[in-house]
């Protein structure tokens, strides 16, 4: 799929009071050391590819590498950090530099793929592989970028005859920050008012960028007319907050005004699904964010859900992003069965399939799928992550 995110002329305004409070708002991290557990071994399977063992984790700092040999490390799950190596020589003293490849990944489909043949839409500059020249050993290697991986692959690209390499591994209720953030929200709707046609519905093109998932062909007229709603009234809600009520009137009548023209142009009676587009276009998004931006009560809002979940519009959900809002909507309107069952299957998925953390796109029809045109860019610990956990603390505990 194409991206578009080219916008002429474009030029960021940076609000210095919001710098400084975020900087001052700067949590310290918590760190650890961590060591690879395992040695492992990509190898192919089908049109996959698998992590076997291949020796414990102590082996490694008695293999001695030589030219066009490599070891793949494996940390026994992901974590985001720095490298640090501690580099030796045996045999000859060293007379040419060592030359070595660094290999970063999250799964092993991405550390059996060449790189070489990666070409998808974004940059290739997001894939993790550093090239290194090791002009005097022993040395000790720090990385300096952070990296987020679970495999680590060492490739010695050369040396010489003479001597060989040893890899060694190195052990609120903030009414303030309302007040700060509102004329900021305010802005933000009012760039998106200022996308309503005459009618009062969002106008259909694709050169106003509005996320609402990776899916394939999806078109986003609908689903943005109902996050506009959502937004309204999440900002007259903060005017009354603020005790703002001549604000908070304004927001109010302009999410009734917008709500009043998505009934009228974007929902069919005949299906009781919202179209999309010139097309008419039914997808899962559009009706999930419908019922997120409560248009309807909740006796509505389930029936929707459970015509959506029954006609199964052929545009699907393809991220963890919006399956979030999809279970959401199941929960706050008391489909709790079918929520705690999709978490079960969608993310349950991925666990099945050995994910220890979960995707940027997953979707089980098709593992290889990515949001970038090819697999060897698809964020496998994403902050998506977090979906399941603070559903059930939520609403299941």
């Amino acid at each position: 799929m194409d991206i578009i995110n080219s916008i002429p002329d474009f030029k960021m305004t940076v609000n210095p009071v919001f710098l400084e409070k975020a900087e001052a708002l700067k949590p310290k991290l918590s760190e650890r050391r961590v060591s690879p557990v395992r040695l492992v071994r990509i190898c192919k399977q089908g049109d996959d590819f698998a992590a076997e063992p291949a020796g414990e984790a102590d082996d490694l700092s008695r293999r001695a590498l030589v030219r066009g040999e490599s070891v793949c490390l494996d940390f026994g799950g992901h974590h985001m950090g720095y490298i640090a190596l501690r580099l030796e020589s045996v045999g000859s003293p060293q007379d040419s530099p060592a030359y070595l490849r660094i290999r970063l990944r999250e799964i092993p489909y991405e550390m059996g793929r060449d790189f070489a043949g990666y070409h998808g839409d974004i940059s290739r500059s997001w894939l993790q592989e550093e090239y290194l020249h090791i002009d005097v050993l022993p040395a000790e290697v720090r990385l300096p970028r952070r990296y987020a991986f679970r495999y680590l692959e060492i490739s010695v690209i050369d040396t010489s005859p003479k001597y060989k390499l040893i890899v060694r591994g190195k052990e609120t209720e903030d009414m303030e920050t309302l007040r700060e953030l509102f004329p900021t929200a305010e802005r933000q709707i009012e760039l998106s008012l200022a996308e309503l046609d005459e009618r009062g519905v969002v106008r259909d093109r694709e050169t106003w960028w509005c996320f609402l998932d990776w899916g394939e062909g999806l078109n986003k007229q609908a689903g943005a007319q109902a996050i506009l709603i959502y937004a309204l009234k999440q900002a007259r809600q903060m005017a009354l907050w603020l005790k703002d009520s001549q604000k908070a009137e304004y927001y109010g009548r302009q999410a009734d005004l917008v709500t009043e023209e998505a009934l009228s142009c974007l929902w069919d009676a005949e299906t009781g699904l919202f179209v999309s587009g010139k097309r008419r276009q039914f997808s899962w998004a559009s009706q999930v964010w419908f019922v997120l931006a409560e248009v309807f009560d909740r006796e509505k809002n389930c029936k929707l859900l459970k015509r959506l979940i029954q006609e199964d519009p052929p545009v699907k959900m393809a991220t963890p992003y919006m399956y979030h809002y999809f279970v959401e909507a199941l929960m706050e309107n008391g489909l709790t069965g079918i929520a705690a069952d999709t978490i079960r299957s969608y993310w349950g998925g991925m666990a099945r399939e050995g994910a220890d953390t979960f995707y940027e796109v997953y979707d089980r029809s098709d593992r290889f799928a990515s949001p970038y045109g090819d697999r060897l860019i698809n964020s496998f610990c994403h902050a998506w992550s977090g979906t399941p956990a603070y559903f059930i603390r939520k609403y299941l505990v």
